[in-house]
């Protein structure tokens, strides 16, 4: 190789091309990741990480014209991340279904990172009643206990 340019004209066509197969593969991923056992966290970060692979294979497109309207690129941009909003809410458990209706039904649609930082914060406070329940549940117990020695006259 005589230059730089030579050493990228190869590498762009050893490892530039369209892997068709690798695409349908991440396609099914996506379709199929779901939360399942893993926490918020996990799971977006999962999920992320197939959408970056992804759109190294398939990258946005762009106007090659010069009479592009931009809006219609917008508008394009803007469908392809509030589906990605969808995936992300469509793939998370069930006990989420009440935050998933309130935020489908905002309007705007908030941006993936803000429904993210949402499911992270029902998250957190659902770990917060789950760690407290316990207590809960041993006050309850106890004080069911002591009403039910006084009713039979034990101390």
């Amino acid at each position: 190789m005589d230059s730089a340019m030579d050493a990228w004209n190869v590498l762009k066509q050893n490892y530039a091309q369209p892997d068709d197969t690798r695409v349908c593969n991440l396609q099914f991923t996506l379709g199929n990741v779901t939360q399942g056992t893993q926490s918020v966290d996990t799971y977006f970060v999962e999920l992320k990480g197939i959408w970056e692979e992804f759109r190294n294979y398939r990258p946005l497109p762009s106007c090659q014209y010069e009479n592009c309207n931009p809006e219609c690129f917008k508008k394009y941009t803007d469908q392809y991340k509030k589906d990605m909003v969808f995936r992300f809410l469509n793939g998370l458990n069930d006990s989420f279904s009440a935050v998933r209706s309130q935020i489908i039904l905002m309007d705007p649609i908030p941006t993936l990172d803000k429904v993210y930082s949402l499911m992270l914060r029902e998250e957190a406070q659902r770990n917060i009643l789950f760690q407290t329940q316990p207590m809960l549940e041993l006050s309850a117990m106890l004080a069911a206990a002591n009403t039910k020695k006084k009713k039979t006259g034990r101390t």
